[in-house]
């Protein structure tokens, strides 16, 4: 059974998105959501990011946002433990997990 609100969430899930987005814009960064990165050795040919900050002149990637559910001991969920991963491998950028409430 999957996400009956498709790729891009639930409404809890997008409230999180959008939090961050602005939270993104307020330091001064542009705010993309569902930023899709090429993962040639990843699990998947490509990812998405829930939302990335990106350079406003030169639109280049410094921060990665994943949103999710964690496990009971903290951890991201398997699903997005390998996403992350897999965009980690290939960007080198490390990808900050926020939960969902």
């Amino acid at each position: 059974m999957g996400n009956p609100y498709g790729r891009l969430g639930g409404p809890k899930h997008r409230a999180e998105v959008d939090k961050i987005s602005e939270e993104i814009i307020e330091r001064g960064f542009e705010a993309e959501t569902e930023y899709r990165v090429v993962t040639p050795a990843g699990a998947k040919r490509y990812r998405f990011l829930d939302v990335v900050a990106l350079d406003i002149q030169t639109r280049d990637p410094i921060e990665f946002y994943q949103v999710g559910r964690q496990t009971k001991r903290g951890l991201p969920v398997s699903r997005e433990r390998q996403a992350i991963a897999d965009i980690e491998e290939a960007t080198g950028i490390k990808v900050q997990f926020r939960v969902y409430q």
